[in-house]
């Protein structure tokens, strides 16, 4: 799970975070290093979890000028050797490197105390009603949403048409989580449309998890830089209460936390027929997976549902 910080955290059980993507990587970046390979940020921050058997530190972090925003989010190390010594609370600085394809973190060492701009402090809420999270089998739900040309959509509109469903949020800069997502959605609708006798009968959904960001014309420009083609491929978003609704509704865990937020991942096959064929409760490359699936659904072959993988 990645854990978010944001200011404007205060909907969508408190909203989603505030990063910055659209880094140019021949151009110099304060706070970069301008060589071949991966870009490299120092960055400081405050250890919240330390995960040595996963490779694996949460950390809350200041701003990365040019990349993203003061939040709290896990980063990998290559070198379980990288976490020796550390625990919950040390302040620390680090080297951020991100690639394409992946981030990691190296050169942790321990530092003076991190002062954060925005004290850290839990935020109460109303308790939201229960749902009955979605399982194989049963149908999508009704939602009013607005695709990224601005038009008005439900999921009944794609009726007849094999769905990939996923949640997403346009200002994501790890390269393994959001990215990776709109990666598969990308890599497997080349396929579909490079396949000969592929079917026609297709439709990928990316709903937003920041609609108070995420507007059509920021979700028009990010669909750019995928060569998404609306035909096949819709950036959704909607109020703040349906897309918390629907968050929860797919089995995304949103748990606002002292200013930051909690999620995990879902991607979600459904079926001409409206109905839940397979679900995906992790992230990686799946755009081979995704091809084959989507085709299979497209043509009505039979699936052995399979239990729902609870968060």
């Amino acid at each position: 799970m990645i854990k978010l910080w944001n200011q404007s955290t205060a909907v969508l059980m408190g909203c989603f975070l505030a990063v910055s993507t659209g880094f140019a990587a021949d151009r110099f970046v304060p706070g970069t290093i301008a060589v071949a390979g991966p870009r490299v940020f120092t960055v400081k921050g405050v250890i919240r979890t330390v995960k040595s058997g996963e490779n694996t530190v949460v950390i809350r972090h200041e701003e990365i000028p040019n990349y993203m925003a003061a939040m709290t989010m896990p980063f990998k190390v290559r070198d379980a050797r990288d976490l020796a010594g550390l625990k919950e609370g040390d302040a620390v600085s680090f080297r951020l490197n991100v690639t394409e394809d992946e981030g990691w973190i190296d050169q942790i060492r321990k530092s003076d105390p991190v002062a954060f701009a925005k004290p850290y402090e839990s935020r109460g809420g109303p308790p939201l009603r229960p749902v009955e999270m979605m399982r194989v089998g049963v149908g999508l739900p009704d939602a009013a949403l607005t695709n990224q040309l601005g038009h008005a959509v439900r999921f009944g509109d794609f009726r007849g048409k094999a769905l990939a469903v996923t949640f997403f949020f346009t200002r994501c800069p790890m390269p393994q989580y959001c990215p990776q997502l709109s990666k598969n959605f990308r890599e497997a609708s080349a396929q579909l449309k490079a396949t000969a006798d592929g079917p026609t009968n297709w439709h990928f959904l990316s709903i937003t998890f920041e609609p108070s960001y995420d507007t059509p014309e920021v979700m028009k420009e990010y669909g750019g830089r995928y060569q998404a083609d609306s035909n096949h491929w819709s950036f959704l978003t909607g109020s703040p209460e349906t897309i918390s609704l629907l968050a929860r509704q797919f089995g995304i865990t949103v748990t606002p936390e002292g200013g930051t937020l909690n999620h995990n991942f879902r991607t979600v096959i459904v079926n001409p027929d409206g109905r839940i064929r397979a679900i995906w409760p992790v992230v990686g490359n799946m755009s081979t997976n995704l091809f084959v699936e989507i085709t299979k659904a497209a043509r009505g072959e039979a699936v052995i549902p399979a239990p729902v993988s609870r968060p």
